[in-house]
């Protein structure tokens, strides 16, 4: 479409020329400012309207309504005002960020290979790694007596008789009837996912015995921690594994991607000091007094590269 639109906008310049037109001829006159012909071709293929008398007509009312407003701001001596000064400046930082931007991406290219994601899989393997999780339910017991160890023992060997929704049934009411832990006593004394590696609030001794049972329904020993006796049936176990390139493709573009984003605008950033010298005065900005109220910092926006 861009190719096309410069196309029609030299047809257009050679009709002009044709026709007698000078390209540097004025087209319109505002406040003594001429406004070429030549202006107005180029103002067609900036905008990438097709050539016709009637986007002209229309980009030639916005040159004349911009130069009326430099005419306008000259006139009113806006140059000397701070906050006109402010926005000017925002506006050169914003057209030279785009133009430093286009240079860059001459030699840059923001584009993902997959060379990259597999490379950033590979380097990165530890990231993706997930530990074994265990679904446990337990029966905490209160070591009140001396006979507290013989009668969980007891409820232990009781509960290996029984095999499958007996046995679990079975736990759900030593649980409901006897378990200190209010928080999972009426849920069969189920208390969710243990993570291998991770810390719990539960004892170590607990956590330990969780991960050395293999099959779903199997019963620990009986373990003393913190003054009290446990017993840990396995609900569910979940082997610890690494996840596949797959699984995490999209997730490493998009990462890779901001990554590059992210170099560019520093590069953009650079460009624009090169060749300067920049001296700060740290020591007067030490000692400046900040009005008061908020001090909440706030993020500033950063280069606007799309």
């Amino acid at each position: 479409m861009k190719h096309i639109g410069c196309t029609l906008t030299a047809l257009l310049a050679m009709v002009l020329v044709i026709s007698g037109c000078e390209r540097n001829a004025f087209v319109a006159k505002v406040g003594g400012q001429t406004i070429s012909a030549a202006a107005l071709l180029q103002e067609l293929e900036h905008a990438g309207l097709p050539a016709s008398k009637q986007n002209l007509e229309l980009l030639l009312g916005r040159l004349i309504t911009q130069h009326a407003a430099e005419y306008q701001a000259k006139a009113l001596n806006l140059d000397e005002d701070p906050d006109y000064r402010r926005k000017v400046r925002l506006l050169s930082l914003e057209v030279l960020r785009e133009r430093y931007k286009q240079q860059v991406l001459q030699h840059t290219s923001l584009e993902v290979t997959e060379a990259e994601i597999t490379s950033a899989y590979e380097q990165h393997q530890t990231r993706f790694f997930r530990p074994a999780k265990a679904r446990v339910a337990l029966i905490v017991f209160e070591r009140s007596a001396q006979d507290s160890a013989k009668r969980v023992a007891e409820y232990l060997d009781e509960l290996r008789t029984l095999e499958g929704d007996k046995r679990d049934m079975q736990f759900q009411r030593l649980a409901a009837n006897h378990s200190m832990d209010r928080a999972s006593r009426y849920r069969g004394g189920d208390i969710g996912y243990l993570v291998q590696g991770e810390q719990s609030h539960w004892p170590a001794a607990v956590v330990e015995q969780a991960f050395t049972l293999t099959t779903v329904g199997e019963l620990s020993p009986v373990i003393e921690a913190n003054s009290a006796l446990y017993i840990v049936k396995l609900v569910e176990h979940q082997a610890a594994f690494t996840e596949p390139l797959a699984a995490v493709r999209s997730t490493l573009r998009q990462e890779l991607a901001a990554e590059k984003f992210d170099a560019i605008k520093q590069r953009v950033e650079a460009k624009l000091l090169e060749g300067l010298a920049v001296d700060r005065n740290e020591a007067l900005l030490a000692s400046l007094r900040l009005p008061s109220g908020d001090s909440t910092s706030v993020e500033l926006p950063g280069p606007a590269l799309k």
